[in-house]
């Protein structure tokens, strides 16, 4: 999976603002598909496979300088300024996994966390995976209740039932073939 790099100025460029709904779609899928191809060329194979570019779009296209020509072909115009190659990308990554494994592995306070920028800082704080750790559904011993254990008991059936009478007939009949029956609800 690649990414594609937008800024934040995008929506308002007046480039952007000078394309319909429709065509702002296509010019998405145009970036996509170059994202997903890493190169910003838009050749006879682009125009096949990139739904809704049609010849009168790649000259609107072109017209307004989103696509540059480039002999017979298009290419994405500055893609390079907002696609850069990531010559740091392999590294950065190497230390977001370093990081991530030693928060599970017991992770302390002070970790080291590299910046995009290359700068580093300590955070005073244990790993993000940690923090969003699960509880487990299942005891642990036997002493303990699991989240499935105390759902099973809600849902015994209880012959001090009374059907409430405020409710819609419909809706009561329907609590009392679930709760008397265990049946499913029939929708």
């Amino acid at each position: 999976m690649s990414w594609v790099r937008i800024d934040d100025g995008f929506a308002t460029n007046p480039k952007i603002a000078a394309l319909t709904d429709r065509e702002l779609r296509v010019w998405i899928r145009v970036l996509c598909y170059c994202g997903s191809q890493q190169d910003p060329s838009i050749d006879r194979v682009a125009k096949r496979e990139i739904i809704g570019l049609s010849t009168r779009l790649i000259l609107k296209l072109n017209n307004i300088e989103l696509l540059d020509e480039s002999g017979d072909d298009y290419e994405i115009h500055d893609w390079a300024k907002y696609q850069p190659k990531d010559l740091t990308g392999a590294q950065r990554q190497a230390n977001w996994r370093a990081r991530r494994n030693a928060g599970r592995n017991g992770g302390r306070n002070g970790l080291r966390n590299a910046n995009v920028d290359g700068s580093d800082r300590y955070e005073n704080v244990t790993s993000r995976a940690d923090a969003q750790a699960r509880p487990v559904p299942y005891p642990s011993s036997k002493d303990e209740t699991s989240a499935v254990d105390v759902a099973a008991e809600n849902t015994e059936q209880h012959d001090d039932y009374v059907e409430p009478k405020d409710l819609d007939p419909k809706v009561a009949g329907l609590i009392a073939q679930v709760v008397d029956h265990n049946e499913d609800i029939p929708f």
